[in-house]
Parts: C-alpha cells; sequence; structure tokens
C-alpha cells in the first residue's frame, strides 16, 4: 500500500511539476500586444495637417473664383434693374449664373475626389509608418481601435498610440 502511494504522490509531484514549466513556459511566449487610436493617430500626423492645408488652398483659390464670378453676377443684376428690356445683359446673366453653378458643382466634386485622394495617401504612410514601429519595437501584434467593432476597449497601458504618433511623425518627410 505504501509503495502505491509514493508512486501516486511522485506522480502527483510530477505532473505539477509539468504543469508549472508549461505556465511558466507560456509566459515566456506571450506576444505582446497593443492598440493605437486611429482617429487621434490621423488627426495627429504631420501629413494630415499637411494635406488639410494643401485641400484648404485649393478650396480658397476656388472660392476666390467663384466670389469673383458672384460679384459679376450681382453687377449685371443690378444694371438688369436700371435696364431691364436689354436682352444681351439678361442672356449674359443667365450664362453666367449658368457657368458659375457648374463651376461650384465641379469644385465641390473635387474637393471630395482630393479629400478622398489624401485620405487614402494618408493611410498608406500611417500603415506602412505602423509596421515599421512594430517591427522596430518588438510587437507581435498593433490593433487600431477605431470605434468600428474591431477593438471596442483596451486598457491604457497597452494604448501606445502617443509614442506612434511620436514616431511616425520623426519619420515622416513629405509627400
Amino acid at each position: 500500500m505504501k509503495n502505491k502511494q509514493i508512486i501516486w504522490y511522485t506522480f502527483l509531484v510530477i505532473l505539477m511539476c509539468v504543469s508549472i514549466g508549461m505556465n511558466a513556459f507560456s509566459l515566456l511566449k506571450q506576444k505582446k500586444v497593443a492598440y493605437i487610436n486611429n482617429a487621434v493617430l490621423f488627426e495627429s500626423f504631420q501629413g494630415t495637417k499637411e494635406f488639410k492645408l494643401k485641400l484648404k488652398k485649393e478650396d480658397n483659390r476656388r472660392q476666390t473664383i467663384i466670389d469673383s464670378l458672384q460679384l459679376e453676377l450681382v453687377n449685371l443684376n443690378n444694371q438688369i434693374q436700371t435696364n431691364p428690356k436689354n436682352e444681351k445683359l439678361i442672356e449674359l446673366y443667365k450664362n453666367k449664373g449658368m457657368y458659375s453653378q457648374q463651376l461650384i458643382n465641379e469644385f465641390e466634386y473635387l474637393h471630395e475626389k482630393n479629400n478622398q485622394e489624401y485620405t487614402e495617401q494618408i493611410w498608406t504612410q500611417i500603415n506602412d509608418y505602423v509596421v515599421a514601429y512594430g517591427k522596430e519595437k518588438n510587437w507581435d501584434y498593433i490593433y487600431g481601435a477605431s470605434g468600428n467593432g474591431s477593438l471596442m476597449y483596451g486598457s491604457e497601458e497597452e494604448n501606445i498610440t502617443n509614442e506612434v504618433i511620436a514616431y511616425i511623425n520623426e519619420k515622416y518627410e513629405g509627400f
């Protein structure tokens, strides 16, 4: 009976040692995981700021053209008010009005198109920088928290957004 107890206790000790060893091994093999806040990263990226400035300049240039046409329309309207029977003025006013509306529509389209293209370029560059950052800092996974369900929660200890912002802005050399 005593031999069976010794064998049983020996078996339990071996089982415990294997279990402890496996737990220790799994702790050593734990993956290094972090996340970034995509919205904060995008807005804080120097490239985003540059593109927004560039887009704003384009919009301002286009708005100057529209404002000039609108002023011409106001002047033509004033001339028509003083001379309502002048067919040439009325025709010119209609044509300028249609042209002005076409330009407004075209400028709105160009704004949206440029904004989309810039956003795609920015995300491409940000993604490249995050990959480089992850490799350089030996991260196994870096998740993006965007509020769309891909990552709904992460502890602040795992939030590396500010580190990544500093890294990508340091690496950014312009487009």
